[in-house]
């Protein structure tokens, strides 16, 4: 069986871009970037910047990357206003997305663009938003990068992609890219930020040194900054935790495949599956389950969507669950389309269910308003219960359906 190292070799081939790819991401990029560029210049704007961000700002992109990011930074929110007719300017038909930050979105000769504003800070403490800081972690990762830091940066992302584990959007709760970026440069190669992260969380990691001990950490940072199961300290801006959209569910996904990675090592978990409707049919056969699906064309904001569907899901789920249904696996699967499926244990249930009303003792009023609404009343656990019908599955399945197709045509306009 070959190492570990081994296969890390042999994946590091495959997705590290050769020089005739990086030149011409960098090079479509920059176009891009000066064209906004001219454009500022046009309008004499002052103190604007047009900068390259994320990946390709810090050249730790990987060798099948089409997505381009680009910044403007304005010195105040007024001159802000700006930004949207520049970008209808300088780019040809570009898309308005709505984010916390309404930016604007471009597909290209198989890129895309994504333009962005931010403020033009001096101090990370001044920042309105997530996306002003992005500036100063350009260049804290510029200044710690060297060609071995970025080859293993690259086949970390690429690990996590193939596994569902990157992305720090709302609906993936992962590793956002700054982050695996800042882990490698913690733990230095790869393998050794498996291995790290392996262990129990809670894990903390302050890289500049910012607190004494964990103990200070949590004295300083809000609770819901400290509910991820990794705490890593932004290395520019000690308030904030990188990881702090990380959930238990996403971090033990990564768990499970960097065990099962380093236990037996395979270029598999390099490589991203897509999911298919045949194999979640068959994985349901052979459970003995009943699926059900919906497909639904993927919306150009995705992110705000898919959050709001898992929302619905939750409900739709919740609603079954009272009616008794017990689920075997449900999710949602962002690929090329959405997918969302649910498979539940069985369909056969009786015709009617408990409905468990207040305590017996409960006041004279609403004993008797429970006996009039429901006429035959019997105790179960010392709480007043009767017999109502049984909503069927396929009903409540049909009502869910229809309502996350009338949300989605509201995004796909």
């Amino acid at each position: 069986m070959p190492t570990p190292e081994q296969i890390v070799e042999k994946a590091l081939r495959k997705v590290f871009p050769t020089k005739v790819e990086e030149e011409r991401i960098l090079r479509i990029a920059e176009n891009y970037r000066a064209a906004l560029e001219e454009e500022v210049r046009r309008r004499r704007l002052k103190d604007v910047d047009v900068i390259l961000a994320g990946s390709v700002a810090k050249r730790t992109f990987s060798k099948n990357t089409r997505d381009i990011d680009i910044f403007i930074r304005f010195p105040d929110v007024e001159m802000m206003k700006a930004f949207e007719s520049i970008c209808r300017s300088a780019l040809r038909n570009p898309k308005l997305i709505h984010g916390s930050r309404d930016f604007f979105r471009k597909v290209e000769r198989g890129y895309l663009i994504e333009v962005v504003p931010a403020l033009k800070i001096s101090r990370p403490e001044e920042a309105e938003n997530t996306i002003d800081l992005s500036y100063f972690h350009i260049n804290y990762v510029r200044s710690k990068l060297n060609e071995k830091l970025r080859k293993d940066i690259i086949l970390f992302k690429t690990f996590l992609q193939a596994n569902n584990c990157y992305g720090a959007e709302t609906y993936r709760h992962g590793f956002s890219g700054y982050a695996c970026e800042l882990l490698i440069l913690h733990y230095g190669s790869f393998l050794n930020t498996l291995r790290e992260l392996c262990r129990p969380p809670k894990i903390f990691i302050d890289m500049e040194g910012y607190y004494k001990n964990e103990e200070e950490v949590r004295r300083n940072l809000s609770e819901a900054k400290l509910r991820s199961p990794i705490i890593l300290i932004d290395p520019t801006f000690k308030q904030r935790n990188v990881l702090a959209s990380l959930t238990y569910k996403t971090f033990s996904t990564f768990q499970l495949q960097a065990r099962k990675f380093l236990l037996h090592p395979s270029l598999n978990f390099f490589i991203k599956r897509e999911v298919k409707l045949e194999e979640l049919r068959r994985r349901s056969a052979k459970r003995g389950t009943k699926l059900f699906l919906l497909q639904l064309k993927k919306p150009l904001n995705d992110d705000v969507f898919v959050a709001k569907l898992e929302r619905e899901l939750k409900q739709f789920k919740s609603r079954a669950l009272r009616e008794g249904y017990r689920f075997y696996a449900s999710g949602i699967e962002v690929d090329g389309k959405v997918i969302v499926f649910v498979e539940v244990e069985t369909l056969d249930l009786s015709k009617r269910r408990i409905h468990l009303g207040p305590p017996v003792w409960v006041r004279e009023i609403d004993f008797q308003k429970f006996i009039r609404k429901w006429g035959e009343v019997y105790v179960v656990n010392g709480r007043l219960a009767t017999d109502v019908p049984r909503r069927k599955f396929q009903v409540l399945w049909k009502e869910f359906v229809k309502k996350i197709r009338e949300m989605h045509h509201l995004y796909l306009k």
